[in-house]
């Protein structure tokens, strides 16, 4: 695994909960926004070498899976606000 690939790895054991918190305003539940950011990830993983370093790579991971959230709401129903309270 390459070092920028590390990087991603510990953003994402780092950052989870809160990108996933954040982004389920987004797509009206956490189990939606769980999948966002996974892709979110997943696509970072990819294009790993499109980050050029101008800002935090956590800013530009948060960026990706916010679009894949975004994307999902449009394909999805909305959902209650009572859905996004997270027992944990």
């Amino acid at each position: 695994m390459d070092e920028r690939a590390q990087q991603i790895e510990r953003v994402y054991r780092e950052r989870y909960v809160g990108f996933r918190n954040a982004l389920a305003t987004v797509t009206g539940s956490h189990e939606s926004a769980h999948d966002a950011v996974q892709e979110g990830f997943a696509r970072a993983l990819r294009e790993r070498a499109r980050f050029r370093g101008d800002g935090p790579l956590e800013a530009w991971i948060f960026r990706i899976a916010l679009r894949v959230a975004v994307e999902s709401r449009r394909r999805g129903r909305p959902q209650s606000l009572g859905e996004l309270v997270d027992p944990e």
